[in-house]
C-alpha cells in the first residue's frame, strides 16, 4: 500500500492498481523499514476488518490472491457477496 493511499478505505486501495513493492525510503534502517512496513499491514487488516491472527491474514491473502487471478466478472460478482 502506498502512503498516498494509507488514509483510504480498505475497499478502495483494493480496487486501485497495485501500485508495486513498497521500497526502503533513502537512508531508512532496516528497522524503521520493517516498522513502516508493520504499520502498512496493522492499518491494512484494521481496514479490512481482518482480525489480527496469523489464520485470519492467511486466509485473506488467500482471497486476494484468488480473486486477483480469476476473471474479472467473476471476482466483481464474488466480492459482491
Amino acid at each position: 500500500m502506498a502512503i498516498k493511499e494509507y488514509g483510504q478505505a480498505a475497499s478502495e486501495v483494493e480496487l486501485q492498481d497495485n501500485p508495486g513493492p513498497i521500497k526502503n525510503q533513502d537512508g531508512e534502517s532496516i528497522y524503521h523499514f520493517m516498522a513502516r512496513l508493520r504499520r502498512y499491514l496493522t492499518r491494512w487488516t484494521e481496514l479490512a476488518g481482518i482480525k489480527q491472527t496469523y489464520q485470519a491474514l492467511f486466509d485473506s491473502i488467500l482471497k486476494e490472491q484468488y480473486l486477483t487471478q480469476c476473471r474479472h466478472d467473476l471476482a466483481i460478482f464474488l466480492k459482491e457477496r
